[in-house]
């Protein structure tokens, strides 16, 4: 309804509609983009028509009134785009905010490790491999190799690490790494010359001998140091301009102090400086072990002091002014410096060049991979490198010195030039002796950088020199190279010692001997040993052969010594045989004959002789006849058995020819040499076939009454013979049991096998006693056995034994 002023009215109806405003969504477009990127597309939904706008670094590509609109990223920072979105006269905005920068760091995918041999005939092979190249999601990275070498170069025997580093246009990088193994596959040549022949000393078996030490060629990594005494051991090479260096320069060296720097200035390790203490670069270690750097105006140190008593790798590195320190790749101080003076000294290694203190600044220490560079090495660079023995393809490279030229504390007396491996600035050693040993000559390296080569011989302990006292004949010397990579490479000497010495011989004294029994021929002839003599050993033979004929056999003897001989000759003359006593010999037959049993032959007899009455003979060949023994007789001539006593007879004296009878009240056995009162029986115990004594308050090991020391759990058992002696009646055992055990440790001992009753009359019965100890110490018990012996109606005897 409407009103006017003049107060009339109009009223109309009608429909009217309101329209949702519409959803404003932008559903795709990243949030976060590189700076100065283009073709970023984002789309929105919510209505029929959109306009869009930016604000911030970032462009909107027309057309700008479409669901979706494309924009370009500008510098590092952001942008926000807004969409209005209208539908049915209603509209509604949203908008996102995008980051400019680049959040993602670069990628860089590495080559796999690398394992090669050396190329042949060189310490080192030449390696391809394709470099990688870093990813960046934003475009302006950039690839650098930090480590190692470059494909296309000469690797040295030993591992290479090799770092690539990308470099985002944020500055963010990555790195990734990979190995090269070079191999040293080939075995060191080694090659023997001929050793000139000798005779021997007089009066000797032996002779001096000089052996050449053989050749080495063809090896790689061998690793070895040189010793400098701190006296006056030195290594110089004269001056040449490529040593001055200028601006930025590194020095490194694997080092081995001796003992503390107790002087009372620097000394040097590797100088350039004129006389007149003019330096370039002088690279030492301070009184305190410091390692030091001097331009000939100033000094610089390092923060700690250097071990001794170890190998360390040691780096100075000047850069831009800043010398650093590195003891086994690790910065142990810096200090701020510069190179001095280029001059015209020589390059000096183990002492200062300058004149008035060169007495007193030779250096104590091992010395190995000494490198001399016209460029900063990088901390990862001296870290890749240290356990290397590098070769010439490195960049910035001017001098290196690997001291592998000779072997290892031997006698090296004509190696006196230290070689540049760069091959210009060969160094002189001075004052070294050389000579075999380790002290001012070259000993093994350091051990980082592999296994020293190593020369032996099988003959001597001398590693460079097999001359010595050899023995007549011939010698084999073999020698030994061994690599660092354990491969081995052997050659043979033939040192030849000829004897010209006669040997001399005295034969045995000539032999007279006698056929044996059987036989008219000898054998056996003992010969007897000659006389020897010579300056060697000796080998002594003959020509006999047997057997001896009767008659005279000569014999030849030769004494040998391998190169001369000498002979002498020996007769051996053969009589027929002289029948020994106990048989006779017949000539006809050339047979021996034993004498017959009931005969002897008392030697040199025809026909064996009978045994007189009283004496006999069982055996054939007996020179004389046995007198009969006590208790028996022999009442014939000629008997080969003697003829026991009967029971109740006997004979008192050897060779009697009959037996007594015995008296009234007593009695014997067959064969007895005495009487005895008549018993009815008589008992005896025996152990061990030794007697006990009745009543016996003693032990003894020989009759088993001791059965020694038994662990406690253990158990030893005897066993004991209960004997009739007389041959009269049955003795009878009147125990029950027969035998009992009685004392104070009568549980320790057990009878476990009683004898049997009764024993017949001259028979013998057994019981067993064991002994199983309860507690330790000396453990004791009495044996008692009760028999019808009139005399011996209990026999007792004690044991004991020792629990442990």
């Amino acid at each position: 309804m409407v009103t006017d002023a003049n107060g009339c009215s109009a009223q109309v109806t009608g429909t009217v509609t309101v329209n949702a405003t519409p959803t404003c969504n932008i559903t795709s477009g990243p949030t976060s983009v590189c700076p100065n990127s283009t073709g970023h597309m984002y789309t929105a939904t919510g209505g029929g028509t959109y306009q869009w706008s930016i604000t911030g670094n970032g462009t909107i590509v027309p057309p700008d009134n479409t669901s979706s609109v494309t924009v370009d990223a500008g510098a590092t920072g952001t942008y926000t785009v807004t969409v209005e979105v209208t539908d049915n006269g209603c509209t509604s905005t949203c908008s996102q905010t995008v980051t400019v920068e680049d959040i993602t760091p670069p990628s860089i995918t590495c080559p796999a490790n690398i394992n090669v041999n050396n190329d042949a005939g060189l310490c080192s092979a030449v390696v391809n491999y394709v470099a990688p190249v870093g990813l960046d999601n934003c475009p302006g990275q950039t690839t650098m190799q930090t480590a190692g070498l470059a494909s296309g170069a000469t690797f040295p025997v030993g591992i290479t690490t090799n770092t690539f580093t990308v470099t985002a246009a944020n500055s963010q990088t990555t790195s990734c790494s990979f190995t090269v193994t070079v191999t040293d596959n080939e075995p060191p040549t080694i090659s023997c010359s001929s050793v000139t022949p000798v005779n021997n000393t007089p009066g000797q078996c032996d002779a001096p001998v000089t052996v050449p030490t053989p050749g080495l060629s063809g090896f790689c990594t061998r690793n070895h140091a040189l010793d400098f005494d701190g006296v006056d051991d030195y290594v110089s090479a004269s001056h040449d301009p490529v040593l001055n260096l200028t601006g930025d320069a590194s020095f490194e060296a694997w080092v081995y102090l001796k003992g503390p720097n107790d002087y009372n200035s620097s000394h040097s390790i590797f100088d350039k400086t004129e006389i007149s203490d003019l330096a370039n670069y002088r690279y030492f270690l301070a009184p305190n072990n410091r390692m030091g750097f001097w331009n000939g105006t100033t000094n610089v140190f390092s923060t700690t002091a250097v071990p001794t008593g170890q190998w360390v790798h040691l780096a100075w590195v000047l850069e831009s002014g800043t010398m650093t320190f590195y003891e086994n790749g690790v910065s142990i101080g810096t200090g701020s410096t510069a190179l001095g003076a280029v001059n015209n000294g020589p390059l000096t290694i183990g002492r200062d060049n300058n004149q008035v203190f060169a007495d007193q600044r030779n250096i104590n220490i091992k010395l190995d991979e000494v490198r001399l560079w016209n460029i900063p090495r990088s901390q990862a660079e001296i870290q890749a490198a240290k356990d290397l023995e590098i070769n010439s393809s490195y960049p910035g490279l001017i001098a290196f010195y690997n001291f592998n030229e000779a072997i290892a504390c031997c006698d090296n007396s004509g190696l006196t030039t230290l070689p540049d491996g760069m091959g210009a600035n060969n160094g002189t050693l001075s004052n070294f002796p050389l000579a075999a040993g380790c002290a001012s000559n070259w000993v093994p390296g350091a051990p980082a950088l592999g296994d020293p080569l190593t020369l032996t011989n099988d003959v001597t302990s001398d590693c460079s020199s097999a001359s010595g006292t050899y023995p007549v004949g011939m010698t084999t010397v073999t020698w030994t190279a061994t690599g660092a990579n354990g491969q081995t490479a052997t050659c043979e000497q033939t040192v030849t010692v000829t004897d010209d010495e006669l040997p001399s011989i005295t034969c045995p004294a000539n032999l007279t001997v006698n056929t044996p029994s059987n036989s008219c021929q000898a054998t056996g002839v003992a010969l007897g040993s000659p006389a020897v003599s010579d300056n060697c050993s000796t080998s002594v033979s003959n020509d006999a052969t047997e057997p001896y004929a009767l008659g005279n056999t000569t014999v030849t003897w030769m004494v040998s010594d391998g190169s001369n001989s000498t002979t002498c000759a020996q007769v051996v003359t053969v009589e027929p045989y002289v029948a020994p006593p106990g048989s006779y010999f017949d000539l006809g037959t050339c047979q021996s004959t034993p004498c017959p049993p009931g005969t002897y032959c008392p030697g040199g007899t025809t026909a064996g002789i009978p045994c007189p009455a009283g004496t006999a003979q069982s055996l054939p060949g007996q020179e004389t006849c046995a007198a009969c023994p006590a208790g028996y007789f022999s009442s014939s001539v000629g008997a080969t058995e003697c003829t026991a006593c009967a029971a109740g007879e006997y004979s008192d004296v050897p060779g009697s020819t009959s037996c007594t009878a015995c008296p009234y009240g007593t009695g014997s056995m067959a064969a007895a040499t005495s009487c005895t009162p008549l018993d009815p029986q008589e008992i005896s115990v025996f152990g061990n076939s030794n007697q006990i004594a009745n009543r016996a308050a003693t032990v003894s090991v020989s009759d088993d009454t001791d059965f020694g020391a038994v662990s406690i759990g253990n158990m030893v058992t005897h066993t004991f013979t209960i004997y009739n002696i007389v041959n009269a009646v049955p003795l009878k055992l009147s125990g029950n049991p027969s035998v009992e055990i009685a004392d104070r440790d009568a549980s320790d001992f057990s009878v476990t096998a009683q004898p049997s009753t009764p024993v017949a009359s001259g028979g013998s019965t057994t019981f067993t006693v064991k002994f199983q100890p309860t507690a330790t110490g000396l453990r004791s018990a009495i044996i008692m056995i009760a028999s019808d012996d009139f005399p011996e109606k209990s026999f007792v005897f004690t044991v004991q034994g020792t629990g442990q």
